[in-house]
């Protein structure tokens, strides 16, 4: 189950990046968006 465990990890740690690199998006996005207003 090993190969399991590390699959998982793997996983998780595409996950956790794939929320950072959206959420930097969105907030350059609505940060764009927020000037173009203005």
């Amino acid at each position: 189950m090993e190969g399991g465990e590390s699959m998982q990890d793997l996983i998780n740690f595409i996950i956790a990046v794939s929320a950072q690199i959206a959420g930097n998006l969105l907030c350059k996005w609505l940060y764009s968006k927020k000037k173009d207003d203005n």
